[in-house]
């Protein structure tokens, strides 16, 4: 499955420790377990070892011969896991079955569109931290690993350099650039290996860098000769910084790089400047993309909607209750993890947490009487505002359903897509209408999801 990737990923450097683990000893060990192993888990124990020095930073690989399955009780489910690495003070594996209320669900564990990762910590001080699991229901466990490895490679390379996040990967300049770049076991690793430059790995970091004293860039690229990176410097005109140069003896600092752009920051706060106005019903726009999407499933009714309310003794604003009404139950945990009606309470802040991003990264809240959705990174204290509900709404029912496994569409990529080709003028233009009446634009304004304009294309 990705035995060939790992294999490229740890030739990158000549001081990988070989995989010990043989088919003899996979076979023995699914005996023990009485579980065959899913194949992506097989092949990251036959490609590395656990002694190998990538996860000497922030991440360890449990021995083989100690993996075993776990259950993990949260407040409604027991969760059977398989986990086999650990990051900082996470610990990672694949879910294999949830119990709860007298159902049992059993993933298709291996079935790598269907497997789930599942994160719990590995010491927990608290009551609360013991019953906390994390299910990443979007990532695919073989990209997964993938990333982990690639991430963890390239900061055991010799040389670093780092691509300035205002360089977009798609933007039309950038196009011939990455063209030399191919994306291991496709979309999603986000682990590239050059195809003009064999000997230089580079990755897309969606998030805070291996290694702390690293400056943050979204794109890195390692190598173990810092020739074979200046060759790669000349040959563009991107803007690249030197984040390690050992022939300099010297580790790039924050303090001696120019400042990435907060915007590029998972730990930034958006807060939104933007004027409180009255906020839309977004039903009609609601009830377009359920027909669009042949939405099936049951969602919450009317009266339900306000009985909760009585219950809460609070007034939802109105596009969230259309929400609750429109989106399937059976998709609230597919992709972004919605709260239940029943299960939405008031913290101490004021807000009421409804939405969970899909890899846990932040949560979602609106807060009673206000205009605003509210957004907070995990493990944050403050929540800051994201812009107005009722276009943030509209933005992430069309997302969940876009991005969910249980709805049947399907999508073509528009490689040199521009944000431009949207606009009045552009060549997508002519193709686009807005909906409901121009009510689609009005919610936008004020909305995170306003520079993507919510529009549908005609075909």
């Amino acid at each position: 499955m990705i035995i060939k990737e790992l294999e490229l990923i740890k030739q990158m450097d000549d001081h990988s420790l070989a995989g010990s683990i043989l088919y003899e000893d996979i076979q023995e060990k699914e005996l023990e377990l009485e579980i065959a192993l899913p194949e992506a888990i097989c092949d990251l124990y036959m490609a590395f070892d656990p002694n190998d020095q990538i996860f000497s930073f922030n991440t360890s690989l449990i021995p083989f011969q100690n993996l075993c399955l776990v259950q993990k009780k949260d407040k409604y489910h027991i969760h059977t896991i398989l986990p086999f690495l650990v990051i900082n003070d996470l610990t990672h594996g694949v879910l294999l079955c949830q119990e709860g209320r007298g159902n049992r669900i059993i993933t298709d564990y291996l079935d790598a569109k269907s497997q789930r990762i599942a994160a719990y910590k590995t010491s927990p001080k608290s009551k609360k931290e013991r019953e906390t699991i994390w299910v990443d229901s979007y990532s695919r466990l073989p990209n997964w690993i993938l990333s982990c490895i690639g991430h963890l490679k390239i900061y055991t390379l010799q040389d670093i350099i780092g691509l300035k996040p205002d360089i977009g990967m798609l933007s039309a300049d950038s196009k011939s650039f990455w063209a030399s770049f191919e994306e291991l076991y496709g979309r999603g690793s986000n682990v590239f290996i050059s195809k003009e430059y064999p000997n230089i790995l580079a990755i897309h970091q969606l998030g805070r860098p291996a290694l702390n004293d690293v400056p943050f860039c979204n794109y890195v690229f390692g190598a173990n000769t810092e020739t074979v990176l200046e060759e790669l410097i000349a040959g563009s005109n991107r803007q690249f910084v030197w984040l390690r140069n050992v022939e300099s003896h010297h580790t790039i600092t924050k303090k001696e790089v120019e400042e990435v752009p907060l915007s590029q920051k998972t730990n930034k706060t958006f807060e939104f400047d933007v004027q409180p106005r009255a906020l839309y019903s977004i039903e009609p726009i609601l009830q377009f993309l359920s027909d669009f999407a042949n939405l099936s499933g049951d969602c919450e009714s009317i009266d339900y909607v306000e009985k909760c309310e009585r219950k809460h003794n609070i007034s939802l604003p109105q596009p969230l209750k259309e929400y609750y009404c429109y989106f399937p139950k059976v998709l609230y945990q597919t992709y972004n993890v919605h709260t239940p009606l029943s299960r939405l309470k008031l913290d101490k802040f004021g807000k009421m947490k409804f939405l969970i991003e899909s890899e846990q990264i932040y949560s979602c809240a609106f807060e009673p009487e206000s205009p605003f959705v509210f957004f907070r990174m995990t493990g944050g204290k403050k929540w800051d505002s994201w812009g107005t509900l009722d276009g943030f709404l509209v933005g992430k029912f069309a997302w969940n359903i876009a991005c969910s496994d249980e709805v049947d569409l399907a999508f073509a990529q528009c490689s040199n897509f521009m944000p431009s080709m949207l606009e009045d003028g552009g060549i997508l233009a002519t193709h686009l209408f807005d909906l409901a009446d121009g009510l689609s634009k009005r919610v936008a304004e004020g909305s995170f999801f306003d520079s993507i304009k919510i529009k549908m294309v005609m075909l």
